[in-house]
């Protein structure tokens, strides 16, 4: 079996490389099988549409990141996502991180429903990114699961690669969620909005 990344889209990167634009993935299932340790990277695509489950990653199920170098701004943005992911069976993977570099990030997305079962690992990891509204999400810890988080909003070096103004409209979580501060980073995550926490 594959024992690195299932699939990934991204790019050609160079400097005067073009981010991606309008890439569709819809009715997708990635089984990792505790053996892949990524399932699907999502890298600086703009106005896509993506509708994909992912079981089982031994590091992360979805990672939805930004190109190195590019001859534009490199941010994966505009996008419609809607996910599912289940880490029962890798129970130390997470299911789903969000990234950026000190010149991109994921931002300005819409995630129309996301559904995580996880157990050990925190299920969504934000890591420098922004302006991402999620619309209903549904995060839950499987039985014996030793997870303490639900979703991580991550500071950083600078308030430019901290995360930073993220919206969720409709939460629900079977344990808590944390936005660190300035006592494990030099920024901290702020403007975090949960507008309904079930």
């Amino acid at each position: 079996g594959c024992t690195g990344t299932m699939l990934t889209v991204a790019p050609v990167e160079g400097a005067s490389a073009l981010a991606l634009n309008g890439n569709k993935m819809v009715g997708v299932t990635f089984d990792c099988n505790n053996i892949a340790s990524r399932g699907l990277i999502w890298k600086s695509v703009r106005h896509g549409e993506l509708d994909v489950f992912v079981a089982n990653a031994t590091t992360d199920g979805l990672t939805i990141d930004v190109a190195t170098t590019l001859g534009e701004a490199a941010d994966t943005q505009r996008n419609i996502i809607r996910y599912r992911g289940r880490q029962v069976e890798a129970p130390g993977g997470v299911s789903m991180r969000l990234k950026g570099n000190a010149t991109a990030n994921t931002s300005f997305n819409l995630f129309e429903s996301v559904s995580i079962l996880h157990k050990n690992a925190t299920a969504i990891v934000h890591e420098n990114s922004d302006n991402n509204v999620f619309m209903s999400s549904q995060i839950i810890r499987a039985a014996g699961g030793s997870a303490t988080n639900s979703i991580e909003w991550r500071g950083g070096t600078s308030d430019g690669v901290a995360t930073r103004f993220e919206y969720y409209q409709f939460l629900s979580s079977t344990v808590a969620a944390i936005a660190k501060g300035t006592g494990t980073y030099t920024a901290p995550a702020h403007d975090i909005v949960i507008l309904e926490l079930d």
